[in-house]
């Protein structure tokens, strides 16, 4: 047997004390004396020790060397510790799932991954007997590892220190170290250090980095956890880092350097090794492990005295100096600490573990930093978004935002463009952050100027139309994105254009606005919600919506906007969410034609297109038509069309002949306009021509367009009309000329 076992006194197996060893003892006499055979007990330094033989069960070829009765030890400890299985052969193989123990202990082996606390209420003696046969059985046959489980760290420590490093840990060289300062997190936590760049403000652990990448393992682990530096010096050679002669390499070099020798001389040494690891059943790289090692007490130039290479002054001032004639290595003597490493939170973390499999990079401008602007900005941030921001607002953040806000009472007061992006920049530190406090729907400074033409995607979270539609037809590469909630706060919206911005905003607007119009889901989506005065100016309103209900939307819309612009096409959403917190999302179609007449332009969803296609074929062999809806911006000459009501109860239809009536009318246009908080007004008719013909307008459809243009002029707009022919479709726009 291993010989650490000779080092606790044998007991007899009836006067064991802790519960579970009790109960196993009786579960092996009573149950299991085919498969188990008890030797001895021991009892030591608060534990209690089972020693056994157990019958494997191993095929008559194994996979690994696995005998068909192997030697244990159940190591029970407190109560409160699960039991540990050691294998007590020296040359027992090296298999995935075993655990890190302590060098000159036996092996251990993992049993049971659960966390005791949970495992325990419920685990038996005939359980810890089931799961070690089966640990032996699986082993010998290869089959330990599942590939749907999460791979084994290489490097599994228990030591209790944990380092969190920032990526730029591993640029260094043996010519250009790494040098960090390492700060406890919190009182309480000494043993969990941040790493960070000296700043000079205040004093930490100075620590200079020796980052070494080791080739990639099939999942295995280091067996034993190594207690000095001579230990890791041996672990490391038989994979390709001679750690001793690399040491006495650096530590010269350093020696060299006058202005950073003291400096470096006088700092902790941290062996840093990354290591890929290999899934033993895939055969694929599927994970990194990555660990540190600190002496507990020696800094860098002690660890030259220990390599033979140095020697230190007798008077502390006077340093190291070099030896002439090396003396004998001594890296038994320098004890050193392993570390659990954490990387910095940073971009590249950030999209692996949001599992983002396509990453939005570049930059982004967001104009609105309001409630959902920053919620929605706060998660994509997160989840490793864009490696460039730029908030665009002239709001200053006043005590009614927090209700709903992700900055805090600290920051009240503040603009809301430099809170955001000190918060933003807190999360992800290695990316670039600007704020504008600046208005969109005013002159751009030249600054925001150049943060708009510089971005590769701009967000308007405004909830502004005006924003959109300037956003919409301003000069810039940028692809454009609209997102806001419904006035009472149960929806959010989402508009992305196309790559091409073939479908700019404003036609997403209109396609949005139709959803509406067809929707009967959406028929109360723009009613007006209550709003509350937030201080004594008459127009100073803000919405009553709760800050769980715009998480869950805002959550929703950063969802969606990575899906979204990861896409080339264009994308109309809308998410609706009920009382019981259940989510409804409509998706509508987007296509459409572009039509340009006199100088203004005309577009028509092609849902709309074909809707009047449906409804010509419908009523043949009359003709039919009705009014015409749609989004007018007179400024911009420009006409999105959304919605065509069908003919009036009182119109004639015939099929060579279309006359529209009036009845109810004007009501459903109203209805249409209050649907769409006034955003939709009647802006001219459409109608069919019969079979065999085209949509050639005819002597009377030229009669009616003048009338139209007439009727419409008041209103500063042109008259149009649509006509369905049997093959193909047209917009006329008819326009009166002054004198």
């Amino acid at each position: 047997m291993h010989p650490w076992i000779d080092a606790h006194a044998i007991v007899d197996l009836g006067s064991l004390t802790h519960s579970l060893a009790a109960s196993f003892v009786d579960y092996v006499n009573d149950s299991a004396g085919g498969v188990y055979q008890l030797l001895e007990a021991r009892s030591s330094n608060g534990f209690e020790l089972i020693v056994g033989v157990i019958q494997t069960e191993r095929p008559q070829r194994p996979v690994t060397d696995i005998k068909r009765e192997e030697t244990i030890a159940i190591l029970f400890f407190h109560e409160d510790f699960p039991p540990l299985v050691l294998a007590l052969r020296d040359d027992f193989p090296d298999t995935p799932h075993q655990s890190r123990m302590p060098m000159g202990m036996p092996f251990g082996i993992c049993v049971d991954d659960r966390p005791w606390a949970e495992a325990k209420t419920t685990y038996t003696a005939a359980e810890l007997g089931y799961r070690t046969l089966q640990w032996f059985r699986k082993a010998s046959r290869g089959e330990l590892h599942d590939a749907a489980q999460p791979l084994e760290p290489f490097f599994s420590l228990q030591s209790g220190y944990e380092l969190i490093m920032p990526r730029s840990a591993w640029s260094g060289t043996a010519d250009e170290p790494v040098e960090l300062s390492g700060y406890p997190a919190h009182a309480g936590r000494e043993k969990i250090l941040t790493l960070l760049p000296p700043d000079g403000k205040r004093q930490g652990l100075a620590i200079t980095v020796l980052a070494y990448d080791l080739a990639a393992e099939t999942m295995s682990r280091m067996r034993q956890s190594p207690r000095t530096l001579a230990d890791l010096a041996a672990e490391l050679l038989p994979r390709g880092v001679d750690l001793v002669e690399d040491l006495k390499k650096r530590i010269n070099g350093w020696y060299s350097d006058d202005q950073r020798r003291d400096a470096i001389f006088r700092s902790r040494p941290c062996v840093l090794l990354r290591m890929p690891l290999i899934n033993p059943v895939t055969g694929k790289v599927e994970g990194v492990d990555v660990v540190g090692f600190i002496p507990a007490e020696q800094m860098i130039g002690d660890i030259g005295v220990c390599l033979g290479t140095f020697i230190k002054g007798e008077d502390e001032a006077t340093g190291y100096h070099p030896r002439f004639v090396h003396g004998e290595v001594k890296l038994a003597d320098c004890e050193v600490v392993g570390c659990l490493v954490h990387s910095a939170f940073d971009t590249i973390l950030a999209r692996l573990v949001s599992g983002r499999a396509t990453a939005l990079t570049g930059k982004v401008l967001v104009i609105g930093a309001g409630a959902i602007g920053s919620s929605v900005a706060e998660s994509l941030v997160r989840e490793g978004a864009f490696d460039e921001w730029t908030v665009l607002d002239d709001d200053t953040l006043l005590p009614h935002n927090l209700a709903r806000h992700t900055l805090t009472s600290a920051q009240v007061s503040s603009p809301k463009v430099d809170a955001l992006g000190r918060r933003l920049k807190s999360i992800r530190p290695d990316m670039i952050v600007n704020g504008c406090d600046e208005n969109f729907l005013s002159k751009m400074s030249e600054a925001a100027t150049v943060e708009i033409n510089s971005a590769n995607v701009i967000i308007d979270a405004s909830a502004s139309v005006a924003v959109a539609r300037r956003l919409s037809d301003l000069q810039s590469p940028a692809r454009r994105s609209s997102i806001f909630f419904n006035p009472t706060g149960t929806a959010a919206v989402m508009l992305v254009e196309d790559s091409e911005r073939r479908f700019d905003l404003r036609f997403l607007e209109a396609i949005y606005h139709r959803t509406i119009q067809t929707e009967p889901a959406l028929a109360e989506h723009l009613v007006d919600g209550k709003t509350i005065r937030y201080t004594g100016a008459c127009r100073m309103l803000t919405s009553r919506i709760p800050a769980s209900r715009v998480q869950v939307l805002s959550g929703l819309v950063a969802g969606g906007l990575s899906s979204a612009l990861a896409d080339p096409h264009a994308t109309v959403k809308i998410w609706t969410l009920d009382a019981e917190g259940s989510v409804t999302t409509i998706t509508s179609a987007v296509d459409g034609t572009i039509d340009h007449a006199l100088d203004w332009t005309v577009r028509m969803p092609g849902s709309l297109s074909r809707e009047l296609v449906d409804i010509r074929s419908s009523r043949l062999p009359n003709e039919t038509g009705g009014a015409l809806l749609g989004i007018v911006d007179a400024a911009a000459k420009r006409i999105d069309l959304v919605a065509a009501l069908p003919a009036p109860n009182d119109s004639k239809e015939a099929p060579t002949e279309f006359i529209r009536g009036t009845v109810g009318l004007r009501q459903v246009v109203e209805k249409a306009v209050e649907r769409s908080a006034s955003q939709v007004r009647y802006v001219g008719e459409w109608h069919s021509h019969p079979r065999g013909s085209s949509s050639q307008p005819s002597g009377i459809d030229m009669q009616q367009l003048a009338w139209l243009s007439t009727t419409m002029a008041a209103d500063g707009m042109p008259g149009v009309m649509f006509i369905v022919g049997e093959n193909d479709a047209r917009h006329l726009i008819g326009t009166i000329e002054n004198g």
